[in-house]
């Protein structure tokens, strides 16, 4: 008699244990073991938006994004832009420079990873890929970037048009405009500075 009460004692807390675990998981709770994880987040900014004015990236809507931590290129991402972009692929870790392109069509991964490597600064990078993606492409580079281990790590910065020195605007006149090559959908892009 005494071993069926300490086995329906033992079966009803494992029951009330299960059932404790069950509604957890369907709350929506994560388990304590169950770590942040490391990640890098950053926020896409839209024309549309009530960030318009800072951004200045040339693709709208969505596109692709790349990552390039050192020589290590990530990507691409299928990103859109007023939306918050964040991957756990880029390992934690002290980057001389982390680059990040923001692409309207994806680019070739082994061309960008050539380039990346014949071009140390964000400067030099943006040239060479202005030679075949003028109008097309946006991004920058930030540099000594930190990732720390099981943090959410946001990566800030503005993301600037990549142009061809030949669509580069002279503001020493009073109104100047910009037109840049069609992205083949019909549509040119156009900056007016006053």
């Amino acid at each position: 008699m005494k071993i069926a009460v300490q086995t329906k004692m033992s079966l009803s807390a494992l029951l009330v244990t299960i059932m404790t675990l069950v509604s957890a998981c369907t709350m929506g709770l994560d388990p304590a073991w169950k770590s942040v994880g490391t990640t890098l987040s950053f926020g896409m900014g839209s024309g549309g938006s009530s960030r318009s004015a800072e951004s200045r990236a040339l693709i709208q809507g969505s596109g692709f994004l790349y990552i390039c931590a050192d020589t290590t290129v990530y990507g691409p991402y299928l990103a859109a832009a007023s939306k918050m972009f964040t991957t756990s692929d880029v390992p934690a870790g002290t980057y001389g420079s982390i680059k990040v392109v923001f692409s309207a069509s994806v680019l070739d991964r082994a061309w960008l990873v050539r380039e990346l490597s014949s071009a140390p600064s964000w400067s030099d990078l943006a040239g060479n890929l202005a030679a075949d993606y003028s109008g097309l492409l946006s991004g920058n580079e930030i540099e000594d970037f930190t990732i720390e281990p099981e943090k959410a790590n946001v990566l800030s910065m503005t993301l600037l048009p990549v142009v061809a020195a030949a669509h580069t605007a002279d503001f020493t006149s009073s109104t100047q405009q910009l037109t840049l090559p069609s992205t083949g959908n019909g549509s040119g892009r156009r900056f007016a500075v006053c």
